[in-house]
């Protein structure tokens, strides 16, 4: 990102306070591994158990349950 959006970095780390994984880029079969965690808070594994409890098909249906 840096060296092919140099503006775009710099915007979103100077004015919008964002942070860069460096080094982090991870991709295939264990992309939805390493993105759940960060976007859930909750591991992959943990999802589908509940999936299968609750016999549904939608990682979805598991994160809106805990919203209520």
């Amino acid at each position: 990102m840096k060296r092919m959006l140099p503006k775009t970095h710099e915007y979103f780390t100077n004015k919008l306070g964002g942070h860069v994984l460096s080094g982090y880029n991870i991709l295939g079969d264990g992309t939805a591994s390493a993105l759940a965690p960060m976007l859930a808070g909750r591991l992959k594994n943990e999802m589908l158990h509940e999936m299968n409890r609750l016999e549904t098909k939608h990682v979805d249906d598991v994160l809106c349950l805990e919203t209520f």
